[in-house]
C-alpha cells in the first residue's frame, strides 16, 4: 500500500513538473547526462523529450564556456556547496543564443548518497532586454534633466516659475540680472510685494492685475510678448518682453506659471538708432503687416507723398495715391501677395500742394526666423525727374530715328540713282571691250571701265562705312564652302594684268568641313587687303596663304597676305586702320583711294570676333595677318587648291576677258523688268551674248501684262520702278495659284545689297538677287541656277562610272572646258597637254627620288603634283599625293612602294580619261 502511494506521489510530481512551461526543469545523472525533461525545457531549449534524454547538459553551453570548463564547475559547486546559481548565454537546438538564469541542486537518496542533479533554467532574454532599456531610459532621463537644468541656468532670457499665490518657486541667473535682484531677493518675492517698478511703453504705470503671470493664473491661457519697461532698484531701466505660460496640475488647473522675460534694451536702442538712420535716407521706407496695414514709415516717405506718419498708419496711405492708379496698385499687391514674389510698380502720388509725383515702389515679403511671413518691407523712390528725362530722351530718340531713317532712305536713293547710270557705264564699256577695237579704242574703253569700277568701289566703301558708323552693319550666318568661295575671290584677281616682274602666288589649304559665317564680308576683308597689295607692289611677288585650324565646334581661319611692295614707314603705321587715312598724303596722290578699305576691314573683323594685324618694313614689303574664329559646319569631301606653277599662269592669261567664256552658253526667254533705257539695252545685249532672247517691261504693271500674254523662263526684276515697283509685282505674282506664276524664277536687280534688302527680296518670294552694276558673269551664274534648258558644254564620257571610280571633280573639268571660245576653241586641249606633260615630268622625278631614297624631295614633288592635280579635277590623284607629302618620312619602304604604284596607276587612268574625253561643241 505504501509503495503504491509513493508511486502515485511520484507520478503526480512528474506531472506537476511537466506542466511547468516557463521553466526548463530536467534531471541529470552523476556524469551530467539528462535523464528527465519537462515541457518547459522543450519550449526553452527546442529539444523534444526523446531528443534530449541521453544528451550531456554541456551541449546547452556556448563553445567558449565549454572550453572554460563552466559546465563541470557548475556541477562541482552544486555538489560541494549544495547549490549552484548563475546566469549566462545558452544555446538552443537551432543555434540561437539566449540569456538564462540557472539553478543546480544535488539530488540525494534516503541514505544521503548523491544520485544526480536537478537543473532549473529560466529564459531571461526579454527580462534582461527590459532591464537594459530601463537603464537606458534612466540614463537618458538623467541626461535630459541635466541638460534642461543647464539650459535653464544658461538661457539669456530670464525664467521665473511662480505658484498660484504669486510666490517665486525658481528663477535663473538671467532673470535675476534683468530685474537687478539677488537670488535670495527674487526667490523670496511675491508679485504683490515686488521689488521693481514697471511701466507700459506709453509711460503709464503697469498694474499688477494686468501682469501676464497674473492673467495666466486666472485664465489658464498663455499671454505672450507683452512689452514692459522695468526700473531696477539701482534706478536703471530696461525694455523687456514678458510671456506667461500655464503649468497644469493633475486636475488640469493652472497651479504654476512659467514666466519668460526677454531683455529688449539693446534691441530697442538699435531700433531707435535704425529709425534715426532711416529718417536720413532719401528713399521712402515702409513696413506693413500681412494684410498690408502700414506699421512704420520713415521721414522720406512722408516727404515724398505729403502724408504724415499719423495719417498713413493702417490703411490711410491710400489717400496719397493718384485715383487713377489705385486699382493698379491694389491689384498688383494682391497678385504679388498670392505668389509670394517681389512687387515692383510705378504709380503717381498726389501731393497736398497738388503736384503730381511719379513713384517707383518695391515691396518684398518679410519673414521671421522660422521662415514664416509676418508682413512686408518696402521702399518708394521719387522718379519724377527720371520720368521727365525719359520723356525728353524718347522725344530725342524719335527725332534721331527719323533722322537715321531719312539718312538711310537718302543713301538708298542715292545708291540706286548712282548705281543705275554706273551700271550702264561699266556694262556698256565691258561689252565694248568684247568687240574688235583698235589699240587706242581698247585703251580708252578700258579706262572708262576702270573708272566706273573705281567709282563703284568708292560708293560701296562709303555705304559700308555709313552702316558701320550707324551700328547697322548686319552679318549673315550661312554655311559655305571656304575653298570654293576663296577660289572665286581669287579668280577676280587673276584678271589683273601683271608685269613680267611681278608674280601672284596663292596657297589655299584644304578645309575638311563647311564653315558658318558671312562669306561675302570675309571676302571683302581679304579683297581689301589684296587690292592694297596689288596697288602698292610693282615688282617681286604677292603671296597669300589661307589655313584652317578645325575644331569640333569652331574653326580658326588664318589669312596671310605677303607683298614685296613699298612698305609702310614707322611713323605712318598708326594711321593704317584710321578712317579716310593713308600712310602718306603723297600716297593718295600717286595711288588714289579713300582710305576706307582697311578701316572697314578692321571693323568687319572685330564684328566677327577676329583680329587683324600687320608687319611692314619701308622699302621691303608688308605682311597682313587676319584670324577669324568661325563656327564649324558639316564635313565635306574636297581637296585643297594649290597654285604656283606655270600651268596656273597659263590659265590666268586665258581668262583676262571672261565675257567671251560665256558666249552662247545659255538658252531661254527672259523678261527684263527695268525702267532705265540704258540698263534695258545693256541687259538685253548681255543676254543676247549668252544665247537668250528677252522682252522688257518698265514697271510692275507691264510685267503682269506680259506674263499673261507670254511664257518666260525667268524674270530679272528691278526693285525700284515707277508706278508698281518690283517688290509689289513679285507679291502679286507669288499670290497667284497657277504653276506658271508660282514656279517662275525671279531674280532681283537691286542697287541695295545689304542683308536687310536681300532678306526682303527672299521674303517676298524672289529666288535670288544681283547687285548693280550688272556684269555678264553675274547674269550667267544667276540664270544658270534656274534655267532648265541650258545650252552648255557637256562631257560625253564613254563610261560615267569611271568618273566615280577615279573620283574626278567634273565641275572643275566643266569650268576649264567653258573657257573654250570662238577666238580660242582649243584652249582646253592646250591646258590638258600642259598638265599632262608637266605631271609626267614630276612623276619621273619622283620615281628617281624614290630609287635614291630622297624622302624630302619626294615630299616636295608630291606637294607640287597635289596642287596641279586638284586644280585639274583629279581628286584621287591629289589625295595620294597628299598622303605621300605628309607621311613619306614615317612610312615603311613597302608602304612608299605601294603609294607610288597607286599614284602611277591612278595617273594612267586619269590620262586615259582625258584622252577619251569628247566635248560637245554645238
Amino acid at each position: 500500500m505504501g509503495s503504491t502511494k509513493n508511486e502515485t506521489i511520484a507520478d503526480l510530481y512528474h506531472q506537476l513538473v511537466d506542466a511547468v512551461v516557463d521553466y526548463a526543469i530536467y534531471m541529470l545523472d552523476l556524469q551530467g547526462f539528462i535523464v528527465s525533461w519537462n515541457q518547459g525545457a522543450a519550449r526553452c531549449k527546442g529539444y523534444s523529450s526523446e531528443e534530449a534524454i541521453g544528451l550531456h547538459f554541456s551541449r546547452f553551453y556556448t563553445e567558449e564556456d565549454r572550453r572554460a570548463g563552466l559546465p563541470e564547475s557548475a556541477l562541482s559547486t552544486a555538489k560541494t556547496q549544495g547549490k549552484f546559481e548563475g546566469s549566462g548565454n545558452r544555446v538552443r537546438k537551432d543555434g540561437s543564443i539566449f540569456w538564462a538564469n540557472v539553478i543546480i541542486r544535488p539530488m540525494l537518496n534516503k541514505s544521503g548518497t548523491l544520485i544526480g542533479y536537478c537543473k532549473v533554467t529560466r529564459d531571461m532574454t526579454e527580462i534582461k532586454k527590459q532591464q537594459e532599456e530601463e537603464k537606458i531610459r534612466e540614463k537618458e532621463l538623467r541626461l535630459a534633466t541635466s541638460q534642461l537644468e543647464n539650459i535653464f541656468q544658461s538661457m539669456t532670457d530670464g525664467i521665473i516659475i511662480r505658484n498660484a499665490q504669486g510666490d517665486t518657486v525658481r528663477s535663473n541667473p538671467s532673470a535675476r540680472q534683468i530685474l537687478g535682484l539677488s537670488e535670495e531677493e527674487l526667490n523670496s518675492e511675491n508679485l504683490k510685494d515686488k521689488k521693481w517698478q514697471c511701466w507700459k511703453p506709453n509711460g503709464e504705470i503697469f498694474p499688477v492685475s494686468e501682469f501676464p503671470a497674473v492673467k495666466t493664473l486666472q485664465t489658464g491661457k498663455a499671454h505672450k510678448n507683452v512689452p514692459m519697461i522695468i526700473q531696477k532698484k539701482n534706478g536703471n531701466s530696461s525694455w523687456v518682453n514678458v510671456s506667461a505660460i500655464p503649468i497644469f496640475d493633475v486636475n488640469t488647473e493652472a497651479s504654476e506659471v512659467l514666466v519668460i522675460i526677454s531683455d529688449q534694451t539693446e534691441l530697442q536702442k538699435h531700433k531707435s538708432d535704425l529709425e534715426d538712420t532711416l529718417n536720413f535716407v532719401p528713399v521712402g521706407i515702409f513696413n506693413t503687416d500681412k494684410d498690408g496695414n502700414v506699421l512704420y514709415v520713415n521721414k522720406a516717405w512722408s516727404e515724398i507723398t505729403g502724408v504724415s506718419k499719423e495719417q498713413v498708419m493702417s490703411s490711410g496711405w491710400i489717400q496719397a495715391i493718384h485715383p487713377e492708379d489705385r486699382e493698379k496698385l491694389l491689384s498688383g499687391r494682391k497678385i504679388a501677395a498670392e505668389n509670394g514674389m517681389l512687387l515692383q510698380l510705378t504709380f503717381r502720388c498726389v501731393h497736398p500742394n497738388g503736384e503730381i509725383r511719379y513713384v517707383l515702389c518695391k515691396r518684398i515679403p518679410s519673414l521671421n526666423s522660422q521662415g514664416n511671413m509676418t508682413g512686408y518691407l518696402g521702399s518708394i523712390q521719387d522718379i519724377t525727374e527720371l520720368k521727365t528725362s525719359e520723356k525728353q530722351l524718347e522725344e530725342a530718340q524719335h527725332l534721331a530715328q527719323q533722322a537715321s531713317k531719312a539718312k538711310s532712305e537718302f543713301l538708298a536713293t542715292m545708291s540706286h540713282e548712282i548705281r543705275t547710270p554706273l551700271n550702264g557705264v561699266i556694262g556698256m564699256s565691258n561689252l565694248l571691250l568684247e568687240t574688235n577695237l583698235t589699240e587706242n579704242q581698247q585703251e580708252l574703253a578700258q579706262a572708262v571701265s576702270n573708272s566706273g569700277k573705281s567709282l563703284l568701289i568708292l560708293i560701296n566703301d562709303i555705304l559700308d562705312f555709313s552702316k558701320i558708323e550707324a551700328g547697322k552693319m548686319d552679318l549673315d550666318q550661312t554655311e559655305f564652302d571656304p575653298n570654293e568661295v576663296f577660289k572665286e575671290m581669287l579668280n577676280a584677281f587673276t584678271l589683273i594684268p601683271l608685269t613680267s616682274n611681278l608674280k601672284f602666288i596663292h596657297d589655299i589649304e584644304l578645309c575638311p568641313s563647311y564653315l558658318i559665317g558671312d562669306p561675302g564680308r570675309i571676302c571683302q576683308i581679304f579683297s581689301n587687303i589684296l587690292s592694297n597689295a596689288f596697288k602698292f607692289t610693282k615688282a617681286g611677288s604677292i603671296t597669300i596663304k589661307i589655313e584652317f585650324k578645325v575644331k569640333e565646334s569652331e574653326t580658326l581661319l588664318i589669312f596671310r597676305a605677303i607683298d614685296t611692295g613699298i612698305g609702310i614707314k614707322e611713323t605712318s603705321k598708326s594711321k593704317i586702320f584710321k578712317v579716310f587715312s593713308q600712310a602718306e598724303s603723297s600716297t593718295n596722290r600717286e595711288f588714289g583711294g579713300t582710305g576706307l578699305g582697311l578701316s572697314i576691314s578692321k571693323n568687319l573683323t572685330e564684328m566677327m570676333k577676329g583680329t587683324i594685324a600687320f608687319e611692314s618694313e619701308f622699302g621691303v614689303g608688308t605682311t597682313f595677318l587676319v584670324n577669324l574664329p568661325l563656327k564649324t559646319g558639316k564635313l565635306k569631301t574636297s581637296e585643297s587648291i594649290d597654285s604656283d606653277s606655270g600651268y596656273n599662269s597659263e590659265v590666268k592669261k586665258k581668262i583676262l576677258r571672261p565675257g567671251l567664256a560665256y558666249a552662247n552658253s545659255l538658252a531661254g526667254n527672259i523678261l527684263i523688268a527695268e525702267d532705265n533705257p540704258t540698263n534695258q539695252n545693256l541687259i538685253r545685249r548681255m543676254l543676247l551674248d549668252l544665247g537668250c532672247s528677252s522682252q522688257t517691261a518698265i514697271n510692275g504693271y507691264q510685267v503682269l501684262e506680259l506674263l499673261e500674254e507670254q511664257t518666260f523662263d525667268l524674270i530679272l526684276m528691278d526693285c525700284r520702278m515707277p508706278g508698281m515697283d518690283g517688290y509689289e509685282a513679285t507679291q502679286i505674282i507669288r499670290n497667284k495659284t497657277t504653276k506658271k506664276y508660282r514656279d517662275i524664277p525671279i531674280v532681283a536687280l537691286t542697287a541695295n545689297v545689304s542683308a536687310e534688302d536681300k532678306n526682303r527680296c527672299l521674303f517676298l518670294g524672289m529666288n535670288d538677287f544681283i547687285g548693280k552694276p550688272i556684269s555678264k558673269e553675274k547674269l550667267y551664274h544667276a540664270i544658270k541656277k534656274y534655267m532648265i534648258n541650258l545650252k552648255k558644254n557637256e562631257l560625253n564620257i564613254k563610261e560615267k562610272a569611271s568618273i566615280n571610280s577615279m573620283d574626278i571633280d567634273q565641275n572643275i573639268i566643266n569650268d576649264l572646258i567653258s573657257l573654250n571660245s570662238e577666238e580660242d576653241p582649243g584652249f582646253f586641249d592646250q591646258q590638258k597637254s600642259i598638265f599632262t606633260s608637266y605631271t609626267k615630268e614630276l612623276l619621273t622625278k619622283l620615281i628617281d627620288a624614290h630609287k635614291n631614297k630622297e624622302l624630302e624631295i619626294i615630299s616636295n614633288l608630291a606637294h607640287s603634283m597635289k596642287g596641279s592635280s586638284a586644280s585639274f579635277g583629279a581628286k584621287k590623284v591629289a589625295s595620294v599625293c597628299k598622303n605621300l607629302e605628309n607621311n613619306v618620312k614615317t612610312m615603311s619602304p613597302s608602304e612608299v612602294d605601294n603609294a607610288i604604284e597607286q599614284l602611277k596607276k591612278d595617273l594612267e587612268l586619269f590620262f586615259d580619261y582625258l584622252d577619251h574625253l569628247k566635248i560637245n561643241k554645238e
